[in-house]
Order: C-alpha cells, then sequence, then structure tokens
C-alpha cells in the first residue's frame, strides 16, 4: 500500500493539531493577563490609593493561586488518566 503525503506511518500517532493550537491559544490568553496588569498597574494604584509595593504583591498572590492550581490540576490528571479529564479527546 503506498503512502500519501503527509499520512502518518503504521507506528506513528497523528499530531492533533486543534488540541495544538488551543492548548497555544491558552497558554497566550494567560500571558496576556500579566500583560493587560502593567498597563494597568498605575490605574490601580490610584484607584487603591496603594503603594507599588502592594499591587505588586496583589498580582504575586494571582500568580501563586495560578500555581497551585495547576499543581492541583496536574495531580489529578496524575491519579485519574488523562484521557478522563481531557475535553480535547
Amino acid at each position: 500500500m503506498r503512502k500519501t503525503p503527509g499520512q502518518p506511518e503504521d507506528n506513528e500517532i497523528a499530531t492533533d493539531w486543534l488540541a495544538v493550537t488551543i492548548l497555544w491559544l491558552a497558554g497566550v490568553g494567560a500571558a496576556m493577563q500579566f500583560a493587560k496588569f502593567s498597563v494597568s498597574f498605575d490605574h490601580l494604584q490610584a484607584i487603591y490609593n496603594a503603594e507599588a509595593a502592594h499591587i505588586g504583591l496583589a498580582v504575586s498572590i494571582v500568580g501563586a493561586v495560578g500555581i497551585l492550581f495547576g499543581v492541583a490540576s496536574s495531580v489529578l490528571a496524575v491519579r485519574l488518566g488523562y484521557i478522563k479529564l481531557s475535553w480535547l479527546h
């Protein structure tokens, strides 16, 4: 049987480009959250009448919570299985 160009071999796994694109866009969206915050830093500082250190601490707390949820979801994925948690599959 002839192999058509772009078709995976029998022992190869095809890349799900839709899933790759969705995950890439999710990463870009997460990165944009911090970029959006840095643009509004002075405005938030004026609204809350807070020092720069306090606003920076608030941003760090948001990042730390994201890390905690990321670790928790990773542990859950390992215990339950990646396929069960994957809505992309």
